[in-house]
């Protein structure tokens, strides 16, 4: 998770990398490319998005579609933040303040299920 030091992000809370996709960049390379720009993490991205979003993120902006991928990292591999913007793994059972309130319950129902298909 990461964490912006500018105040409107700063009340975002702790929220998954993310950004903009850049031009000329698929959805999952813009991903893989802000995995790594926020956190220093150089991982292959599952093939599919976890899931899709259409959500404002501001309340004067309008809402766009929002398409997240997972990874499957160690957890022991530390996260290098970009400056003045911390990040963290923070683990599944534990609770986090986002502006997103339904993206633990999300994250977690993703990460069980990637766990149920890996034991088929």
């Amino acid at each position: 998770m990461t964490r912006s030091s500018n105040e409107w992000w700063r009340r975002r809370g702790w929220v998954p990398p993310g950004g903009r996709v850049e031009p000329g960049e698929t959805p999952r390379e813009g991903a893989r490319r802000e995995l790594f720009e926020e956190t220093g993490v150089e991982a292959e991205l599952l093939p599919e998005p976890a899931t899709a979003t259409v959500r404002s993120y501001h309340p004067r902006w309008p809402a766009t579609l929002g398409l997240s991928y997972a990874t499957i990292v160690d957890s022991g591999t530390p996260p290098h933040a970009e400056s003045g913007q911390p990040a963290v793994w923070i683990p599944l059972n534990e609770d986090w303040d986002s502006c997103f309130p339904e993206d633990p319950s999300r994250i977690r129902a993703h990460a069980r299920w990637l766990r149920e298909a890996s034991v088929r």
